[in-house]
């Protein structure tokens, strides 16, 4: 699979990080790249850019989501 833009990298990577950690296995970066090439998606985002993608997502420290209402980290 080819990612076409930024949108489409940034949902690619909270899809894959929202499924590893559905099923209990770790879910940081490292772990979202294998994952991305096990899918062979080209081309592969830097861990960098994984990272701040899940942390403009709120998807760090097992967190599935910003809920309102929660302070802003």
């Amino acid at each position: 699979m080819i990612i076409q833009n930024k949108e489409h990298r940034d949902k690619i990577i909270e899809f894959v990080r929202l499924d590893l950690y559905n099923k209990a296995i770790p879910c940081g970066a490292n772990a979202i790249i294998n994952k991305m090439k096990e899918m062979e998606i080209m081309p592969m985002p830097s861990s960098s850019t994984i990272n701040r993608v899940l942390r403009e997502r709120y998807l760090t420290h097992g967190r599935q989501g910003y809920y309102p209402g929660e302070p802003y980290i």
